[in-house]
């Protein structure tokens, strides 16, 4: 498999692939990230941060000592698929992801973007159907909250995959929890570990 040097973008949430996500850019850094992932038709690694990490970490150039990184090492490649400028005017852009990617020799730029080296982690076997009514319910409850995620996201059109990990990026479930089930590629043991979580929920 072959490594590719991408930019990584540390959330509080996790994307999971086959889900969208908006986002508002206003550092520069990412500013800067998303004018060259358009130009250049490429994208960049979205990975959770710590439990208790800042989104705004210290930009500390060139350290990759494991303690000093704020984020999980493996991730979700995010592709933009669209852009625009909200009326606050901050760049508003929405991303979906396409596959989970393990990073490693990770370094941060003297501007503060963390750079890290991605090779895909594929996924393999299909998530379980047990209770899938009552789950699908569960994300539709969610979904209609307000500013959850873009009205372009139809409950009726998801997968059971797009479910599964819909919920995994929403659920109200520790930060450690959501990093064990988005780096779970066996699809059946995610959707197992997801379904035991949330069944005292749908009893």
């Amino acid at each position: 498999m072959s490594n590719h040097r991408l930019p990584v973008f540390p959330l509080n949430l996790p994307l999971l692939p086959g889900c969208v996500m908006p986002l508002q850019i206003f550092e520069k850094r990412y500013l800067d990230m998303v004018s060259a992932c358009m130009r250049t038709q490429t994208g960049f690694v979205v990975s959770l941060l710590h439990q208790g990490a800042e989104q705004h970490e210290v930009i500390r150039p060139h350290q990759d000592t494991p303690s000093d990184i704020p984020f999980f090492a493996t991730g979700t490649l995010a592709k933009i698929i669209d852009f625009g400028q909200r009326e606050n005017g901050l760049l508003a852009i929405t991303i979906e992801g396409e596959s989970l990617q393990d990073i490693s020799q990770i370094e941060q730029n003297n501007d503060g973007l963390w750079m890290a080296d991605a090779i895909k982690l594929d996924e393999f076997n299909q998530p379980g159907e047990e209770d899938i009514d009552a789950l699908k319910e569960l994300l539709g409850s969610i979904l209609s909250l307000p500013n959850t995620l873009p009205e372009t996201v139809k409950i009726e059109e998801l997968s059971s995959v797009q479910i599964m990990n819909y919920l995994i990026m929403l659920l109200p479930i520790p930060t450690p929890t959501k990093q064990k089930l988005l780096q779970q590629n066996d699809l059946a043991s995610r959707w197992a570990l997801l379904h035991d979580m949330v069944l005292s929920t749908l009893d």
